[in-house]
Protein backbone atom coordinates (compact mmCIF):
# COMPACT_ATOMS: atom_id res chain seq x y z
CA UNK A 1 0.00 0.00 0.00
CA UNK A 2 1.37 3.40 -1.36
CA UNK A 3 1.42 6.71 0.82
CA UNK A 4 -1.45 8.94 -0.27
CA UNK A 5 -1.83 12.61 -0.08
CA UNK A 6 -4.19 12.74 2.94
CA UNK A 7 -1.88 10.80 4.80
CA UNK A 8 0.80 13.48 4.58
CA UNK A 9 -1.53 16.41 5.13
CA UNK A 10 -2.71 14.64 8.10
CA UNK A 11 0.86 14.45 9.41
CA UNK A 12 1.31 18.79 8.79
CA UNK A 13 -1.77 19.81 11.07
CA UNK A 14 -0.36 19.02 14.54
CA UNK A 15 3.19 20.30 13.31
CA UNK A 16 1.42 23.85 12.83
CA UNK A 17 -0.35 23.92 16.13
CA UNK A 18 3.10 23.12 17.74
CA UNK A 19 5.18 25.69 15.83
CA UNK A 20 2.46 28.50 16.95
CA UNK A 21 2.27 27.35 20.46
CA UNK A 22 6.20 27.49 20.48
CA UNK A 23 6.18 30.29 19.07
CA UNK A 24 3.15 31.93 21.36
CA UNK A 25 5.40 30.33 24.68
CA UNK A 26 8.65 32.57 22.72
CA UNK A 27 6.55 35.57 23.09
CA UNK A 28 5.76 35.46 26.46
CA UNK A 29 8.96 34.53 27.70
CA UNK A 30 10.47 37.65 25.94
CA UNK A 31 7.47 40.04 27.16
CA UNK A 32 8.23 38.99 30.62
CA UNK A 33 12.05 39.03 30.64
CA UNK A 34 11.64 42.75 29.11
CA UNK A 35 9.56 43.63 32.08
CA UNK A 36 11.27 41.81 34.71
CA UNK A 37 14.72 43.59 32.97
CA UNK A 38 12.98 46.94 33.19
CA UNK A 39 12.29 46.79 37.06
CA UNK A 40 15.54 44.59 38.12
CA UNK A 41 18.24 46.64 36.06
CA UNK A 42 20.02 48.82 38.32
CA UNK A 43 18.92 52.36 37.52
CA UNK A 44 21.51 55.21 37.07
CA UNK A 45 20.68 58.37 39.51
CA UNK A 46 19.77 61.77 37.73
CA UNK A 47 22.19 64.07 38.04
CA UNK A 48 21.02 67.40 39.15
CA UNK A 49 21.64 70.53 41.76
CA UNK A 50 20.77 70.35 45.23
CA UNK A 51 20.48 73.44 47.05
CA UNK A 52 21.54 73.92 50.58
CA UNK A 53 20.06 76.02 53.35
CA UNK A 54 23.28 77.22 55.18
CA UNK A 55 23.15 77.70 59.36
CA UNK A 56 24.57 80.86 58.67
CA UNK A 57 25.37 83.60 55.37
CA UNK A 58 28.26 82.86 53.63
CA UNK A 59 29.81 86.47 53.78
CA UNK A 60 29.64 85.64 57.46
CA UNK A 61 31.74 82.76 57.30
CA UNK A 62 35.60 84.12 58.57
CA UNK A 63 38.75 83.12 56.77
CA UNK A 64 39.65 79.97 58.48
CA UNK A 65 36.09 78.80 59.20
CA UNK A 66 34.13 75.90 58.02
CA UNK A 67 29.90 75.40 57.94
CA UNK A 68 28.79 71.99 57.24
CA UNK A 69 25.72 71.33 55.39
CA UNK A 70 23.78 68.28 54.67
CA UNK A 71 21.87 66.76 51.41
CA UNK A 72 17.98 66.80 52.10
CA UNK A 73 16.32 63.03 52.29
CA UNK A 74 16.88 60.88 49.12
CA UNK A 75 19.35 63.14 47.44
CA UNK A 76 23.14 63.21 47.61
CA UNK A 77 26.12 65.46 46.53
CA UNK A 78 28.68 64.27 43.74
CA UNK A 79 32.45 64.41 44.42
CA UNK A 80 34.47 65.83 41.35
CA UNK A 81 37.92 64.43 42.80
CA UNK A 82 39.75 62.70 44.91
CA UNK A 83 41.23 59.04 46.28
CA UNK A 84 41.40 56.55 48.24
CA UNK A 85 37.70 56.05 49.15
CA UNK A 86 36.49 59.43 47.80
CA UNK A 87 36.53 58.53 43.67
CA UNK A 88 35.39 61.46 41.51
CA UNK A 89 31.88 60.42 40.82
CA UNK A 90 31.01 58.85 44.23
CA UNK A 91 27.92 60.25 46.41
CA UNK A 92 28.46 61.82 49.90
CA UNK A 93 25.18 63.24 52.15
CA UNK A 94 27.63 65.70 53.73
CA UNK A 95 30.04 68.62 53.20
CA UNK A 96 31.89 71.75 54.50
CA UNK A 97 31.71 75.15 52.92
CA UNK A 98 35.23 76.67 54.04
CA UNK A 99 36.49 79.94 53.66
CA UNK A 100 40.64 79.10 52.81
CA UNK A 101 41.22 82.62 53.01
CA UNK A 102 41.76 83.21 49.64
CA UNK A 103 38.66 81.44 48.46
CA UNK A 104 35.65 79.53 49.24
CA UNK A 105 35.50 75.78 48.77
CA UNK A 106 33.04 73.27 49.26
CA UNK A 107 34.52 69.34 50.48
CA UNK A 108 33.20 66.36 50.52
CA UNK A 109 32.95 65.90 54.78
CA UNK A 110 34.19 61.69 53.63
CA UNK A 111 37.75 60.78 55.11
CA UNK A 112 39.35 59.50 52.37
CA UNK A 113 41.46 56.27 53.98
CA UNK A 114 37.90 55.24 55.30
CA UNK A 115 35.05 57.41 54.77
CA UNK A 116 34.45 57.94 58.19
CA UNK A 117 32.57 61.94 58.31
CA UNK A 118 35.59 64.59 59.21
CA UNK A 119 34.71 67.16 62.49
CA UNK A 120 35.69 70.60 61.92
CA UNK A 121 38.65 71.85 64.94
CA UNK A 122 37.68 75.80 64.58
CA UNK A 123 40.42 76.62 67.17
CA UNK A 124 43.35 74.57 65.12
CA UNK A 125 41.23 75.49 61.62
CA UNK A 126 41.85 72.13 60.64
CA UNK A 127 39.15 68.72 60.09
CA UNK A 128 39.88 65.32 62.25
CA UNK A 129 38.80 62.04 61.17
CA UNK A 130 37.43 60.87 64.56
CA UNK A 131 37.84 56.98 63.43
CA UNK A 132 41.38 56.85 61.88
CA UNK A 133 42.72 59.57 63.13
CA UNK A 134 43.97 61.79 60.02
CA UNK A 135 44.15 65.17 60.18
CA UNK A 136 43.59 67.68 56.69
CA UNK A 137 43.98 71.30 56.89
CA UNK A 138 41.36 73.93 55.78
CA UNK A 139 41.39 73.32 52.07
CA UNK A 140 41.51 69.50 52.29
CA UNK A 141 45.07 68.86 52.07
CA UNK A 142 46.06 65.85 54.24
CA UNK A 143 48.20 66.97 57.31
CA UNK A 144 48.23 63.65 59.30
CA UNK A 145 48.03 59.86 58.49
CA UNK A 146 46.51 57.53 58.15
CA UNK A 147 45.07 59.15 55.06
CA UNK A 148 47.10 59.68 52.07
CA UNK A 149 44.73 62.16 49.59
CA UNK A 150 43.20 65.16 50.36
CA UNK A 151 38.96 65.32 51.08
CA UNK A 152 37.41 65.23 47.77
CA UNK A 153 35.91 68.80 46.18
CA UNK A 154 31.94 69.80 45.71
CA UNK A 155 30.64 71.53 42.56
CA UNK A 156 28.80 74.82 43.66
CA UNK A 157 27.52 77.90 43.33
CA UNK A 158 25.91 80.32 45.38
CA UNK A 159 21.74 80.62 45.07
CA UNK A 160 21.38 83.29 47.64
CA UNK A 161 23.19 84.52 50.80
CA UNK A 162 22.07 81.33 52.72
CA UNK A 163 22.12 78.90 50.18
CA UNK A 164 23.97 76.94 47.84
CA UNK A 165 23.45 74.38 45.03
CA UNK A 166 25.59 71.55 45.01
CA UNK A 167 26.08 68.66 41.93
CA UNK A 168 24.39 65.89 43.12
CA UNK A 169 21.94 62.72 42.60
CA UNK A 170 18.78 61.95 43.40
CA UNK A 171 19.13 58.23 44.91
CA UNK A 172 15.77 56.93 44.74
CA UNK A 173 12.29 58.21 43.85
CA UNK A 174 8.77 57.04 43.73
CA UNK A 175 8.40 55.40 40.27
Amino acid sequence: MAFTGSATRGNRWPSTVTALIGGLCAVILLSVSAVAAIYLWPRTPSKSEVVVYLTAPISSLASGQALRFVAPPRQAFVMIDGGGLNAAGKPTGMGWLVNTGSRFEALAADSSDDGCAVTFDAISQRFDDPCHGAAYAIDGHVLRGPATTSLAHLRWRVVAADRIAVEGLVLWAAV
